[in-house]
């Protein structure tokens, strides 16, 4: 019998898509792909799109400066796969000291060309001095990785005392995610090895050595640092998204308050 990585309760089969099979814990509802080939992601099929979007990318990372500006000052950040570097701008921009960690060779070199030093490799790879950063940032990575488990317990050692980890991450326990189970946008079986809910990266966050200082969900324009920002450039660059900003406005906001949102983010402290 398969066992969760968080809790280490019995696995049992939830769904199948597209051939593969999703395990999920009743205890805490981490749900993981079964025999998932990871790619190395050194040609990553999105990196054009995070410059083709930039304006779009840029507003929904602010969000995440905001949520780091609530309990640090500008000092020493680490962002694992970094990409083309627009979160890193942004911090840059704010005074911190900003290194990236990125596979892809595109997007490493676009980053270094925009002034952001970045590590052409994964995470597990590279060499980091340990107690040398103040935050580190995994957006949409963690459930990329072989191992979330070896993931935080490198983040553990590499962050200062009383340093922040934020994980931003598809939302399994949202309520768009029960609803539509094996159509549900995020779940992208070919590339996520790991399905979190709260519960169960909290649990994996505890046990790295972190205690969950905030956490939070989100669903549509709310994700955004400005959602009224977003709905301006997505009607003028008459983009489709337009319509389903100002369908699911209301409703997005109420699931996000509920804790429902597609969205997670936990920010832990390192203990």
């Amino acid at each position: 019998m398969k066992k969760c990585l968080a809790c280490r309760s019995d696995l049992s089969k939830y769904i199948t898509v597209d051939g593969y099979k999703i395990y999920k814990c009743a205890v805490c509802g981490l749900g993981e792909t079964e025999e998932i080939i990871l790619p190395d992601y050194k040609d990553y099929h999105r990196d054009k799109t995070y410059l083709q979007e930039g304006a779009q990318f840029k507003n929904i990372f602010v969000k995440r400066l905001q949520i780091i500006a609530k309990f640090s000052s500008p000092g020493k950040i680490l962002e694992v796969g970094s990409s083309v570097g627009t979160l890193l701008s942004l911090f840059k921009d704010e005074g911190w000291e900003v290194l990236g960690v990125e596979p892809s060779r595109f997007a490493a070199k676009q980053a270094t060309g925009r002034g952001i030093p970045t590590k052409e490799t994964t995470f597990e790879k590279t060499t980091l001095i340990g107690n040398s950063f103040d935050v580190v940032i995994f957006n949409h990575v963690l459930e990329h990785v072989e191992d979330p488990s070896r993931v935080l317990n490198k983040t553990c050692k590499v962050l200062k005392k009383d340093g922040l980890v934020l994980v931003d991450v598809p939302n399994f326990g949202s309520l768009n995610s029960r609803i539509w189970g094996t159509k549900w946008g995020y779940l992208y079986p070919s590339e996520h090895k790991w399905h979190f809910t709260k519960d169960s990266l909290s649990r994996l966050m505890s046990q790295s050595g972190f205690d969950v200082a905030y956490s939070e969900t989100r669903s549509g324009i709310w994700d955004y640092g400005d959602p009224q920002s977003e709905i301006w450039q997505s009607l003028t660059s008459f983009k489709r998204r337009f319509f389903k900003n100002l369908l699911f406005l209301i409703p997005d906001y109420i699931v996000s308050v509920l804790g429902q949102g597609s969205g997670l983010t936990v920010v832990g402290r390192k203990k």
